[in-house]
């Protein structure tokens, strides 16, 4: 990695990838019988995480004080919020990717939907923000656990809380995130307050780009560093209220 050299990347990239061998899921001493007992291993381990989180939980308000610091109220511009249409909802059922939520409808089949079951949904979406509530379905997800291969020990046991999950909802999600990126207003306000550091928005480097730029960089640079920050579960210690009062002082 210190050539900057693409190709040894790549070839370091490979040399990491293991088979997924089957494991044993343990937890404080005790061993899965089977999967069922593997599920309640995995189930105790996120229970008892969010119940450390429950007892160490800041004030939402300070959190999102802190965070908006970084956003001077002086240096944030403004943008004219609107209403998702239905023509962006139809241009989002039409790009939608992915595999199927829990209610089984895959991105290929609903990229197909006629045009008024696409102006349905977009009613009756607009008619769930406006009521602030969503049908049960829409708040389920299809969830599978993968063991962190760096984790495994040489017993093949592995702890509960070193599996990953990868939650997939409802394709509505894609869809509806889409509609609002591409038809509230929020690219625009991207452009406007984000750091032209910042990569992956409209108008800036893809994630791509960006990583070639930096290895470039880092390979002409006589004393340079290239590093990254990983916090451990540091998406499963995110406060949706401080998220939610720090958009909101963003406008």
């Amino acid at each position: 990695m210190s050539s900057g050299n693409l190709r040894k990347l790549g070839r370091w990239i490979k040399g990491r990838e293991v088979d997924q061998k089957s494991v044993v899921l343990v937890r404080e001493g005790l061993v899965a019988g089977n999967r069922q007992q593997a599920l309640e291993f995995i189930r105790a381990h996120w229970q008892s995480l969010w119940a450390q989180q429950r007892e160490r939980r800041q004030d939402p308000s300070a959190v999102a004080a802190t965070l908006l610091e970084g956003f001077p109220e002086g240096q944030r511009r403004q943008v004219q919020w609107q209403q998702v249409t239905a023509e962006h909802m139809q241009r989002a059922f039409s790009q939608v990717q992915g595999s199927a939520g829990p209610d089984g409808w895959t991105a290929a089949e609903v990229k197909h939907f006629p045009a008024p079951c696409v102006a349905l949904m977009h009613q009756l979406s607009l008619r769930w923000l406006q009521a602030g509530r969503l049908p049960r379905q829409l708040r389920e997800v299809r969830m599978v656990n993968l063991p962190k291969s760096q984790k495994i020990k040489a017993d093949h046991t592995l702890e509960a809380g070193h599996t990953r999950p990868i939650s997939v909802a409802s394709v509505y999600w894609r869809i509806f995130a889409k509609a609002c990126l591409t038809g509230s207003g929020m690219l625009e306000w991207g452009m406007r307050n984000l750091h032209p550091d910042v990569a992956g928005v409209a108008g800036t480097l893809g994630s791509e780009a960006a990583a070639a730029e930096l290895l470039d960089s880092f390979r002409r640079g006589k004393n340079a560093y290239l590093g990254s920050l990983d916090w451990s579960a540091a998406y499963d210690h995110l406060s949706p209220a401080a998220n939610k009062l720090f958009l909101q002082g963003l406008g």
